[in-house]
């Protein structure tokens, strides 16, 4: 798996050697490890638990120390009408869209 970040735009592609993806949870699971290889010190998380005023299965990367309630989110925009996960699968490649100084 690789990934693209272009400007608020997180572009995660597949690669022939990876493995199936069956859902958005497995998915979220191997990109924070493939970010926190970067650099990046993220954990996965229910966005509900942190206050946000959504589904309860919905789930998203954030930083692990926020700075004054504040910290990068990387979450599926378009999670109510689509599973990344089985788009991943079928196309390649999946976006994510990326939130600098989010609050939570």
């Amino acid at each position: 798996m690789k990934y693209k970040i272009k400007g608020q735009v997180l572009t995660i592609i597949k690669e022939k050697s990876d493995m199936y993806f069956k859902n958005e949870s497995h998915l979220l699971y191997h990109v924070k490890n493939l970010l926190n290889k970067n650099g990046f010190d993220l954990i996965k998380k229910r966005m509900w638990k942190d206050g946000h005023l959504v589904s309860d299965t919905q789930q998203y990367l954030r930083e692990r120390k926020p700075k004054k309630k504040k910290c990068m989110i990387v979450m599926d925009y378009h999670y109510s009408i689509r599973s990344s996960s089985e788009l991943l699968n079928k196309n390649g490649q999946v976006e994510f869209a990326i939130f600098n100084n989010a609050l939570i």
